[in-house]
């Protein structure tokens, strides 16, 4: 009979078609199915809380400002380092106030980290700060901000009457974790 193959190679090719098809589909499923699961493990606040608890098994303790030297760093050298930040905004340059906002953000991330605050970042970090009990919170998230534009964009510009109220604002948090 030969007018059966023809219809016998029809069908086999569209049987292969049909796999493939199937093949390709079942791919772009699990590749969304990966990004979702993905984007649910960083985002989702739930998990990070419990990673949170999972990451340390005591909860973030204050800096000891004694000068038994328990703490990382002693008041008496976060003081130095907050004054020469200071003088780097009297020298009256962009590139020194900028550096000064630079610093100053990663002092008090330093103090931070010294009361057992943990993360990848200073924003992982102040994720962990309750507004309740640091009232300064919303303040600390702006000039941090601040920082992160200066860092990251080339093209960002800052008044020295900014850049000296993100100053008092970095110095006041500073004084609320009684390290200055």
């Amino acid at each position: 009979m030969p007018g059966i193959e023809p219809l016998v190679s029809d069908i086999r090719s569209t049987f292969v078609i049909l796999v493939v098809t199937a093949k390709v589909l079942s791919a772009l499923f699990s590749f969304a199915l990966i990004a979702g699961i993905t984007w649910l493990l960083r985002n989702c606040s739930f998990l990070e809380d419990k990673r949170q608890k999972a990451s340390y098994s005591q909860p973030p303790q204050p800096l000891d400002t004694n000068t038994s030297g328990t703490a990382a760093e002693e008041p008496s050298s976060i003081e130095r380092r907050w004054q020469a930040i200071r003088e780097r905004l009297e020298e009256g340059d962009e590139g020194n106030y900028q550096l000064a906002i630079i610093e100053a953000d990663k002092l008090v991330d330093t103090v931070l980290k010294d009361r057992g605050y943990e993360g990848d970042s200073m924003g992982d970090r102040l994720k962990q700060l309750e507004k309740e009990t640091f009232p300064r919170l919303d303040q600390l998230w702006y000039v941090h901000k601040v920082r992160n534009e200066i860092v990251h964009s080339s093209e960002y510009q800052l008044p020295i009457s900014d850049a000296q109220e993100v100053l008092n604002t970095y110095e006041r948090v500073l004084r609320d974790l009684e390290v200055i």
